[in-house]
């Protein structure tokens, strides 16, 4: 479901959701389904140039170091120091604080994080 979201609002709730009924997904023993679906819609939406910060957070979470490859867990090791180092070359006021980043030029922020996590784009 959080692959066909229409937008960033909608993939934010339906993280609330996993992380509010997260007991219950370990009760039911569903959580490598779910770490697959989760790493699963990571790739489609950074496919689609939209990195999320709060995705791959509740995927590595949700993972533990238990039910994905080696090579998916290297894939997001890489994705979140992409963020890190998107976040320690912004200003202090741009830096993101629980997750959350405040612009005052959003086009500005958005293309520095685009040239960093998509070197390939920018040439």
């Amino acid at each position: 479901m959080l692959e066909q979201c229409t937008d960033v609002d909608s993939m934010n709730g339906l993280i609330g959701v996993f992380y509010r009924f997260a007991t219950i997904w370990t009760c039911m023993d569903v959580m490598p389904t779910i770490v697959k679906a989760l790493d699963d819609a990571h790739h489609a939406w950074k496919l689609r140039g939209v990195p999320s910060r709060p995705l791959l957070t509740l995927l590595m979470k949700f993972d533990n170091g238990r039910y994905l490859s080696e090579t998916s867990r290297e894939r997001l090791a890489a994705d979140i120091s992409a963020f890190t180092m998107v976040n320690m070359s912004l200003p202090e006021r741009h830096r993101c604080s629980v997750g959350h980043t405040r612009h005052s030029n959003p086009m500005s922020t958005l293309l520095s994080l685009f040239r960093i996590l998509y070197p390939r784009l920018g040439n």
